[in-house]
């Protein structure tokens, strides 16, 4: 599980400390990545065919490259919502790293 700080925090030094040893800050270098945006309840098995579907769209994009080999992909899943919300509410995304080939990007 991963959170992303709010901008205001530039510097690793600023960041709050952890309350607890096992949480560890990791620096993420920024990278851009291709979403898509669904909804339900999340299991397991879910993000795959979001997955498929991102990449299939993907393949469609001429001014989009994947930073990796498609059978290499390593999707993130984010997940918005508390767990008592109703499936049909959540807000989830399959995120893919990419690459634009278009300059104007």
């Amino acid at each position: 599980m991963s959170f992303i700080l709010p901008s205001k925090y530039q510097i690793v030094e600023d960041l709050p400390i952890p309350s607890d040893s096992s949480v560890k800050i990791e620096v993420v270098e920024p990278y851009t990545v291709a979403t898509l945006q669904f909804s339900g309840r999340w299991t397991p098995e879910a993000p795959d065919g979001q997955t498929k579907r991102l990449l299939e769209m993907l393949h469609n994009d001429k001014d989009v490259k994947l930073t990796a080999d498609e059978s290499k992909v390593e999707p993130k899943i984010a997940r918005y919502n508390p767990p008592w919300t109703l499936p049909f509410l959540r807000t989830n995304e399959v995120m893919i790293p990419v690459n634009f080939t278009n300059s104007e990007a």
